[in-house]
């Protein structure tokens, strides 16, 4: 049932995405320029309770992209997609970002779900709109979706939708910003090798990331290398454990998404169910799998680790970075 939702409200965001403002989403569109006026004076209904922070408060003069924290501290589901405006303000007022170019760029059609009393990472790759931004003031406008009032779903075509603005400068020297803490009964790791974070209860801060790269099974490892030669394997492993009392770990099998793509069907013969659990994250980089050697159900914290990764991928507390 998760996964059919997903569909459904991704089929919902597809008009959503031609519809709303911004890079053109198709080859046979008009470009953007030629779809809106250059100043944004006027701005959209924005929703309490639902906003975004930037990574950074000051980015260095010549960046391309630009992380940003999406949070609902509402107990109602919200969906947001890939499109975006690039705004700078020039003299008090809000102005598109635009260059020249004959390229076209599209935003992948897709909805993003956005769950209630949570925060999600989302990236915005500014090249359809810059080659590097220079010094300035800065924001990212974007529109979302408000699946639900109190819970109760507002029905396909009902859904009302809003703006939110981040906003960010750039400069000589990055800052880091100190970000809002929505749940300060979690911590959140971030991998920004293999670009996925994942929540975490308090007990595991000071947790150890461990690479391998075998795992330890011949016939996985035979596999994975087929799949990818250099696949790694990533353990975080919780403070408490030791190796007269081990803790389960959160371990996943890391491949390159070219690697991937290029060798799964020769690996496979095709047979997708021979591969395990699909995790969130990579970046398009790379794909996350769980490692299915580690997981065993005498040791400690083998539970609770369940309950972090979820049982597919929609239900994980892994999300991407």
């Amino acid at each position: 049932m998760v996964f059919i939702k997903k569909c459904f409200v991704s089929l919902i965001l597809v008009l959503y995405c031609f519809l709303l403002p911004g890079c053109s989403v198709d080859k046979n569109d008009q470009k953007a320029d030629e779809l809106y006026s250059d100043d944004t004076d006027e701005e959209s209904d924005e929703l309490k309770g639902v906003w975004i922070e930037s990574e950074y408060e000051t980015y260095k003069v010549g960046i391309t992209n630009v992380r940003v924290k999406w949070y609902n501290s509402l107990f109602d589901t919200m969906m947001f997609g890939q499109p975006f405006i690039l705004e700078e303000n020039i003299n008090g007022k809000w102005k598109k970002v635009r260059k020249e170019t004959n390229s076209n760029y599209g935003f992948t059609l897709e909805g993003l779900i956005l769950d209630s009393n949570n925060t999600r990472w989302h990236t915005y790759d500014l090249s359809c709109y810059t080659d590097g931004l220079t010094s300035g003031e800065y924001r990212i406008s974007a529109s979302f979706f408000r699946n639900t009032l109190d819970g109760n779903d507002y029905g396909a075509g009902n859904y009302p939708e809003y703006q939110v603005y981040g906003y960010f400068n750039v400069g000589d020297i990055s800052t880091k910003r100190n970000l809002t803490v929505l749940d300060d009964t979690k911590i959140e790791y971030l991998n920004d090798e293999y670009h996925f974070a994942i929540y975490l209860p308090k007990e595991w801060e000071g947790l150890q990331v461990i690479k391998e790269q075998q795992t330890g099974n011949k016939e996985w490892d035979e596999l994975f290398r087929k799949i990818d030669k250099e696949f790694i394997i990533i353990n975080l492993r919780h403070p408490q454990w030791t190796k007269k009392t081990p803790y389960q770990d959160i371990s996943f099998v890391i491949f390159r998404t070219e690697q991937w793509n290029k060798n799964l069907n020769a690996a496979t013969n095709e047979d997708y169910d021979l591969l395990p659990q699909s995790v969130p994250g990579g970046n398009y980089l790379f794909v996350i799998r769980l490692n299915p050697t580690a997981y065993i159900g005498t040791l400690n914290g083998y539970n609770e680790v369940l309950e972090i990764i979820g049982d597919d991928y929609f239900n994980s507390f892994v999300h991407d970075y």
